[in-house]
């Protein structure tokens, strides 16, 4: 095998780094710890000799104590939370200090960007480790119902790598599924601050807004969860149905067609939006009918005319639902046909209004001599 000059450079660079920084002074008690360590395999005295040099130095800009005792000896015993302090004190006390041991992350390509020097570089690496670590132990957990179980550990994750987004998220979800929703919006803040590009924590954000009623904040939220995900679609279809809580029709009409734009393939989309149709018939038709049962004898032509346009609204609002349960049909693969029920509803209600109420009201307004149109 040909070895190239640059391989040659940096590993006579890593050695050079190698014989400077292993001759870095430090207390009896810290060379103690090591060698309990390191020789002894001795954790909890190595512990011990650790946390005492800690003391010693503790104005010291020396950041290879709490670096040991982070990776040496809380991270092999699991102890994690004493594992992240000591990373935080480690680049607290000297980011830029050299490793007494630099990190090689790909022995067969040594280039600068495989091998770590510095305390920072080797505390963010190990952060990541233990964090993915963590993490995917939470979800074992949730998968298994063990929800406490996933809580604790996804807590102990954001102390790991407080910049993981992920974290909070879940959390977050997991507070308010279970009715905590205080928690979850605490959390979900944090998470929106420490890893702001994260969605899902805006999400969360969104759904507590909207159980306080505050729609105008949920916009807010959902916007930024939007701006923050490279798959939006979820999250845009939310926030149609927000317009509609808040009055905005119109407003929740034109966004689908963005939708429709973007995703023009997309049967649960089609099927999400005849929703939304669904429920502007129906929020027509009720008090259509409710105005036509109530109907005084004689009528005014105010009643007369609002209930027949209130119809009239109803059934085009139907006939779009209709449409787009259709085209939701067409483009599943595999289903469980309630694409087709639901547009088979909204033909029954386009029925009733086209054979029952508007004929009705028609006869009602010849009879009154009321101009409809």
């Amino acid at each position: 095998m040909t070895i190239q000059p640059t391989q040659i450079l940096y590993s006579l660079f890593i050695i050079a780094i190698l014989t400077i920084t292993g001759c870095v002074s430090s207390s009896m008690e810290y060379r103690s710890a090591t060698t309990a360590a390191r020789s002894e395999k001795n954790l909890k005295k190595a512990e011990e000799w650790g946390l005492k040099a800690l003391e010693i130095e503790a104005d010291s800009s020396n950041a290879h104590i709490p670096y040991f005792l982070a990776i040496e000896v809380y991270k092999p015993r699991k102890k994690w939370i004493k594992m992240a302090e000591m990373l935080d004190e480690a680049v607290r006390r000297n980011p830029t200090q050299e490793l007494e041991r630099p990190i090689i992350l790909d022995k067969e390509n040594i280039t600068r960007e495989n091998v770590l020097l510095t305390i920072e570089e080797g505390a963010k690496t190990y952060r990541e480790e233990e964090w993915g670590k963590l993490y995917n132990l939470s979800v074992e957990y949730f998968q298994k119902d063990e929800f406490k179980l996933s809580i604790e550990n996804l807590n102990i994750a954001i102390k790991m790598d407080p910049s993981r987004g992920e974290s909070y998220g879940t959390l977050a979800a997991l507070y308010l599924e279970s009715e905590n929703q205080e928690r979850a919006k605490e959390i979900a803040l944090l998470g929106s601050k420490n890893a702001p590009g994260y969605a899902l924590n805006y999400q969360i954000l969104a759904d507590i807004a909207i159980k306080s009623g505050n729609l105008d904040e949920a916009e807010k939220y959902y916007e930024t969860a939007i701006a923050n995900t490279e798959d939006p679609g979820s999250i845009m279809r939310q926030l149609i149905f927000l317009y509609i809580d808040k009055g905005e029709t119109q407003r929740a009409i034109d966004y689908s067609d963005v939708l429709l734009n973007k995703y023009p393939n997309d049967p649960d989309l089609y099927f999400n939006i005849g929703v939304l149709f669904q429920r502007l018939a129906l929020e027509a038709f009720d008090p259509a009918r409710e105005l036509y049962l109530g109907l005084s004898d004689p009528p005014s032509s105010k009643q007369v005319k609002q209930a027949f346009n209130q119809f009239n609204n109803s059934r085009k609002y139907a006939y779009n639902a209709r449409d787009y349960f259709l085209q939701a049909s067409d483009l599943e693969i595999e289903g469980d046909g309630s694409s087709g029920r639901a547009a088979k509803e909204m033909r029954k209600l386009m029925k009733q209004v086209d054979d029952i109420f508007v004929p009705s009201i028609r006869e009602i307004a010849r009879t009154q001599k009321i101009e409809l149109n």
